[in-house]
């Protein structure tokens, strides 16, 4: 699950979870420990963002990933350690202001 620790991937990687599945989630290392990320921008709440520590707490397999850096990538991609991904989802973009 990439961004793992946003509204909608955390609520489905905690699903996944229930339903017996193994989920590795994806984080950025900006938002590991700072909640103020979730602060006011452009004049209006950005969505909830959840703690590094509030995401290990579910149980999903958290990952740091910066998803625009190939380095970040690859490093991400070691952390599976020779599992099988039956799938992906991606629940996070690039935003441009």
């Amino acid at each position: 699950m990439i961004r793992a620790n946003g509204v909608i991937g955390f609520q489905l990687a905690t699903r996944f979870l229930k339903e017996g599945y193994k989920v590795f989630g994806t984080y950025r290392p900006r938002t590991k420990d700072d909640v103020s990320v979730a602060e006011v921008r452009w004049g209006r709440p950005q969505a909830m963002i959840l703690t590094l520590r509030q995401l290990e707490g579910t149980g999903v397999q958290s990952i740091e990933l910066v998803y625009a850096n190939e380095e970040s990538i690859n490093a991400a991609a070691k952390g599976f350690a020779g599992e099988k991904l039956d799938i992906l989802i991606n629940c996070g973009a690039i935003y441009n202001t």
